[in-house]
This record gives C-alpha cells, sequence and structure tokens, in this order.
C-alpha cells in the first residue's frame, strides 16, 4: 500500500491498477498454474513488437481505412449528382432495345407478305438506325457531347474511314444491288466458281450458301456482285446419274422398263417427290449399249448416297454387261500365257 501516496484522482487510478493486477494474477495462478519465466528470445521478439508499435505513428495505421472511406464516399456523391443522367440513360437503352425488337418483328411479317426479299440486310439497317438514334438523343443530356459536333467529325474523318472500309463499303452496296435489281433471294439455288447451293440469307456482308452435303459458304457481295453465276431449278441441281452399259441383244423397252423400277424401288424415301427416275440410252460401244440412269434427289440426301444405292440395286443384273474391263484385258493375258507356254 505504499504506492498509495498520491491524493486524488492519481491515487485512485493506482489503486484501481493494482487491484487488477492482483485479480490478474490470482485468476492466471488459479487456471494456468504458476507461470513460467519467458525465456530470453521471447523477452526479446516482445520488446521488438512492442518498439515497433510505440515507433508506428498512429496516423499511418489509419491511412488505408481513411483512403477506403473517402472513395467510397466519392462514388455515392458522384452517384447522387449523376442519378437524373443515368436513370434517362438506362430508360433510352430500355425504349431503343424494345423498339428494335418490335420494328424487326414487324418488318420481317412485312418482307414476307411483300414482294420484297426477306433477308437479314434490311432488318439490321433499321436496327442500326434505330441505335443510332437512341445515342444521339443521349449524348447532349448524359454525356454533355453536341450531336452536331460528333456529326462534324465523322464528316471530316469519313474520307479516311472510306479508304480503311472500302471491302466492307463494296459488300454492303453489292447487298443492296443484289436485293434491289432481285438478282438472287434466299431460296434460290445458284453454282458460282463451281460451287452450287442455296442461298439461305443476305446480310451486310455476305450471302450465306449452304450446298446439298451441308456444307455453309459464306460469299462476299462484292464478288457476287462481279463475278458470274448461275441459277438453276430444283431438279436441275437435285439431278444426279448412274452410267451402265446394256447388252447388245437385250430388249431395251423391257431393260429399261426394269432398270426404272429397280432403282426406284432402292431409292424410295431419297427421291425428289414427282421426280421418278429416268432412263436414257445415249450410245453404242464394242460390248453394248450405253445409258444412265437419272434420279433427283430430295433436299437433305446426298448424290453419293442416292448413287450407291441404285448401283447396288443394279449388280448382278443378266442384261447388263459389268465385266467390260475384264474382256478388254482377257485376249491379252490369254494370248501372252498361250506365248509363254509355246516357248
Amino acid at each position: 500500500m505504499s504506492s498509495i501516496s498520491v491524493t486524488g484522482q492519481a491515487a485512485t487510478l493506482d489503486v484501481r491498477q493494482s487491484s487488477l493486477s492482483a485479480c490478474s494474477g490470482r485468476w492466471g495462478t488459479t487456471m494456468q498454474g504458476p507461470a513460467r519465466p519467458a525465456g530470453p528470445g521471447q523477452s526479446a521478439a516482445r520488446g521488438g513488437a512492442d518498439a515497433i508499435l510505440a515507433d508506428t505513428p498512429l496516423d499511418t495505421l489509419e491511412r488505408p481505412q481513411q483512403e477506403v472511406s473517402d472513395f467510397s464516399q466519392a462514388v455515392l456523391t458522384w452517384f447522387r449528382q449523376n442519378s437524373g443522367r443515368l436513370l434517362l440513360l438506362v430508360i433510352v437503352a430500355i425504349c431503343a432495345a424494345l423498339a428494335s425488337k418490335l420494328a424487326a418483328a414487324a418488318l420481317r411479317k412485312a418482307l414476307d407478305r411483300s414482294n420484297v426479299p426477306s433477308a437479314s440486310i434490311f432488318i439490321n439497317i433499321v436496327r442500326a438506325l434505330i441505335w443510332i438514334f437512341a445515342a444521339a438523343t443521349v449524348l447532349q443530356p448524359v454525356f454533355g457531347i453536341n450531336p452536331s459536333t460528333v456529326v462534324a467529325a465523322l464528316g471530316v474523318s469519313g474520307l479516311a474511314l472510306s479508304f480503311g472500309l472500302k471491302d466492307t463499303i463494296a459488300n454492303i452496296v453489292g447487298g443492296f444491288g443484289l436485293m434491289a435489281s432481285k438478282v438472287i433471294q434466299p431460296g434460290d439455288i445458284i453454282t458460282i466458281s463451281g460451287t452450287t447451293g442455296t442461298v439461305k440469307d443476305i446480310t451486310w456482308r455476305h450471302t450465306i450458301v449452304v450446298d446439298r452435303a451441308g456444307n455453309r459458304m459464306l460469299i462476299p457481295n462484292s464478288i457476287l456482285n462481279t463475278t458470274s453465276l448461275e441459277k438453276i431449278p430444283e431438279a436441275g441441281e437435285a439431278a444426279n446419274t448412274v452410267p451402265f452399259t446394256l447388252r447388245g441383244d437385250a430388249d431395251m423397252t423391257l431393260a429399261a422398263q426394269s432398270i426404272a423400277r429397280t432403282v426406284a424401288a432402292a431409292t424410295e424415301g431419297m427421291t425428289m417427290a414427282g421426280n421418278p427416275p429416268i432412263v436414257q440410252f445415249q450410245g453404242f460401244t464394242p460390248y453394248g449399249i450405253t445409258g444412265q440412269v437419272v434420279m433427283f434427289a430430295k433436299q437433305g440426301v446426298a448424290a453419293a448416297d442416292m448413287q450407291d444405292a441404285a448401283t447396288r440395286a443394279l449388280a448382278g443384273k443378266d442384261y447388263l454387261v459389268q465385266d467390260a474391263g475384264l474382256e478388254t484385258t482377257a485376249p491379252a493375258a490369254g494370248g501372252g500365257a498361250s506365248k509363254g507356254g509355246t516357248e
């Protein structure tokens, strides 16, 4: 009790500290047993940590928390000040998206009812115009940019863009030319540069053509506008043939009827409706009468599959010559064998 020598508030604080120290010592002895003396290493480490904490300024420890708080406050302040602009931007974007969908659906129905081909190039242009108008609406109130300034800047840079995007511009103009003049439209069957397929769509850059095997070809509109192409009817694109040689002593009429029935039965489910197989005779050879079977494959059927089915069905028919190649080599083989035998 010798420490209680100072009067007033200091004496009271000293008494409380002494009581707390005594209580902590008593509870520590009761719960943990006798306290073990700290080693020299632990004492040094504890002293070093206390020294670092004592030497670190308080403002350095609180600086990161203050920076995070300042950033959050700045973000909240910006949102409060620009809430009206952000709301306008969201409303205009939603209205433009809805208008784009409604206009695309209405235009597609209108094109289907009219004589104008229903190609996506028209729909894409309408969508682009809607979004350009929406962007021009929010330039001044939201971003503080005068639309006339943007138009003037585009006019100045238009010459440079025209050189850099000349191929794209040529494809767009070519697509409009193809559609306006009705050279081709979706559903047409065309042949270009040896490739035959059905036109599926005409976009702002290219025309999509799908061949019978299902391969998609993307042909730039500028090429279609400057290259000769051939439009063929559906039956002409579906035609494929299997050649044959008829024996010289066979009845041509009966043989043609038999070939037609056999091929029709073998290719049932592959033939285009209303176009049965056609048997045509073409000429004479030393081995017989040459001819071919013309078949018409429906959409989704490969010509090779149809030819395979017809060939398998005609194999083994007694009125067809199927060993002409062997007959041409047989005399030479026999002559060589007899000559070798005589020698």
